[in-house]
């Protein structure tokens, strides 16, 4: 088994994998079609367990809206993430499914959404939770409300929780914060900060681009809304140098604030290649070009039933130690256009969670280095920034942020990490 407890460290912000219901309830109920002898079986893949799992990882997110359905209607049974079946050291954060809403897989429905939300998330007995957010769209849809509508539903959201939600449980709850421009993130912010929450889960501009995030976090800074926060989570991701940056932004925090705070992030990419494309991690890659994190299909094709070609991948992962084609390959007939079942997507999904936490776990031992040595083995660009996180927000000067505007930007926007500018 390999574990991941030095992802932990205090200073560091925490990776909390977005975990498919798929996987949640494989792990935890028995499931036929186990391979090699039983050696694997579903269970073995709760990274929870700390014993019997190919990979240890005690974190995980978990999102209300993808668990109940479209119509709240599901009835989800047990899960690795259940408080019966979660280990005690195990920490847990319960997404509300206001990205579920935007994608158009959770239709809301008014106060009944919010109650089934609630409920759930409140026996899911989670370390930290989600509020319930429609997010704005950047694009129309027709049917879909303006941001003004989102903003107004999203603080309606918020007024049941103070209404139903036990007193002693609203600090558990993370305030979301949208916004894709400038004066809309501010305008989102002004509307929420009026209700009693003050953990808070950045997602929209705030996230895609970290000069909005650092600038937003000045502001709240100056308002006193870091007074009493204690866990600042961000919405979706799952690029190598974000990540490396949100362990700066914890650490500068804590200096700031002068007491300890959880920054932590999530990421459903690494499930949704598989699910969605049948692709798995084929590497990663750290040098003073760039972090990066690369994909590849994997067959899936009647020819490869009782195949005993090696996994390309192998050896990457515990899991891939030894797996063929035919252990995903089983299917000669399939009724869905895929010789692949159910355990083929776990065995894979597993794999791309090892090797993206290996590559997490390489990523912030280089980066974390002290700037001459990281200066050797980083981006240039990603040495200056955290440098940069941490000038603006020692200094509360929000007009710091455009000092470092070039190398900030390439953490989040399109730029070729293997371009000549990356050295200098």
């Amino acid at each position: 088994m390999k574990s991941f407890h030095n992802l932990l460290v205090p200073g560091r912000a925490k990776f909390y994998p977005a975990i498919t219901p798929n996987i949640a309830r494989a792990a935890v109920v028995p499931h036929g079609g186990d391979r090699w002898n039983n050696r694997m079986v579903a269970r073995s893949q709760n990274f929870f367990e700390q014993y019997g799992a190919y990979i240890h990882y005690p974190c995980g997110l978990i999102s209300a809206g993808v668990v109940l359905g479209k119509n709240q209607t599901l009835t989800p049974g047990p899960l690795m993430t259940d408080p019966a079946h979660r280990p005690a050291n195990c920490s847990l954060i319960v997404d509300s499914g206001g990205f579920s809403i935007k994608k158009g897989t959770m239709n809301f429905h008014g106060d009944p959404t919010r109650a089934s939300v609630l409920d759930y998330t409140i026996n899911n007995k989670p370390d930290a939770a989600i509020t319930l957010d429609y997010p704005p769209l950047v694009v129309p849809r027709a049917g879909y409300p303006d941001f003004n509508g989102c903003r107004d539903i999203s603080a309606e959201n918020l007024a049941f929780i103070v209404r139903h939600c036990p007193a002693h449980l609203l600090g558990l709850f993370l305030c979301v914060l949208q916004g894709e421009t400038e004066n809309h993130a501010d305008n989102w912010y002004e509307t929420m900060k009026q209700f009693p929450f003050r953990n808070w889960a950045f997602a929209g501009l705030r996230y895609k681009g970290l000069p909005a995030l650092l600038r937003q976090l000045v502001i709240m800074y100056h308002d006193g809304m870091l007074d009493e926060t204690n866990w600042i989570h961000m919405l979706g991701g799952y690029r190598l140098p974000l990540a490396c940056a949100l362990s700066t932004i914890r650490e500068t925090l804590v200096e700031l604030l002068d007491r300890s705070i959880n920054v932590t992030f999530d990421n459903s990419f690494i499930f949704n290649q598989v699910n969605e494309y049948g692709e798995c991690v084929r590497a990663f890659n750290l040098t003073k070009r760039g972090f990066s994190i690369s994909y590849a299909k994997l067959p899936d094709d009647p020819k490869y039933v009782g195949s005993t070609m090696p996994f390309p991948y192998s050896g990457i992962s515990e899991i891939s130690k030894g797996l063929t084609i035919g252990d995903l390959c089983v299917n000669r007939y399939p009724a869905k256009k895929s010789t692949w079942d159910d355990m083929s997507y776990l065995i894979v999904e597993n794999h791309n969670v090892d090797v993206y936490l290996t590559a997490l776990e390489a990523a912030h031992a280089r980066y974390l280095l002290p700037p001459a040595e990281a200066r050797e083995v980083c981006p240039a660009w990603l040495v200056r920034t955290r440098e940069g996180i941490r000038r603006v927000l020692m200094s509360g000067e929000i007009g710091m942020i455009d000092r470092y505007r070039a190398d900030f930007d390439k953490l989040t926007k399109n730029i070729d990490p293997l371009t000549a500018d990356d050295f200098r």
